[in-house]
């Protein structure tokens, strides 16, 4: 059985303390696919050099979404990069894939938060990876973002109507690859494809 390794997220509680986790309807979602889960916490504090142990068991890693970015972050994404370690990015995890790439940090979009069910279409590119996975050109996606990537040096696979930003990916590594969007919130074929997709490349 593959395992996926899903990086943890620092959240602020409500008095003010930090929690590590993963929001549940992710692991609900992979619960649909014959894999296993492996959850990785890092010192995002610190910024320590991390422990890459847990990221080279998985066969493939996921950067969920999340609210806080941190200079670790880049560290994390560029060694998996570097190893060819497959990876998929949700929201913020798509937007750290950019950054840690190019010298862009995220601005504020106003008009992206608009919750778990579909809200609006994107456009994806033919000539992409994105595009021979789902098959469609225009597909309808949710959208919880209050940040975006205003540019990237990695390939676009997908822009929203009013330009935002909603897939990347490098067609050169086994499977590098964020979507903007969160496909862990919906039940359609689109996110099967790309999560069945994603799994077969581990």
């Amino acid at each position: 059985m593959k395992i996926i390794g899903i990086v943890l997220r620092d959240y602020e509680t409500k008095n003010g303390g930090i929690i590590y986790g993963v929001r549940s309807y992710l692991i609900e979602k992979l619960k649909k696919y014959n894999v296993s889960i492996v959850c990785i916490p890092f010192d995002f504090e610190n910024n320590i050099e991390f422990d890459t142990t847990l990221i080279d068991k998985c066969d493939g890693i996921i950067l969920p979404g999340g609210n806080v970015s941190h200079e670790l972050d880049n560290k994390i994404v560029k060694y998996l990069y570097d190893i060819d370690k497959p990876t998929l990015g949700i929201c913020l995890g798509m937007q750290l894939m950019c950054m840690a790439f190019n010298n862009h940090d995220i601005i504020s979009v106003d008009n992206h938060q608009n919750g778990i069910n579909y809200s609006h279409f994107i456009k994806i590119d033919k000539d992409t990876l994105l595009y021979s996975i789902i098959g469609k050109e225009n597909i309808e996606v949710n959208s919880l973002h209050s940040f975006c990537i205003p540019d990237t040096k990695l390939r676009i696979s997908a822009r929203s109507d009013d330009s935002i930003i909603e897939a990347i990916e490098d067609k050169r590594k086994t499977f590098f690859l964020g979507v903007q969007w969160h496909p862990e919130l919906l039940d359609d074929e689109n996110t099967d494809k790309l999560f069945s997709y994603f799994i077969s490349k581990l």
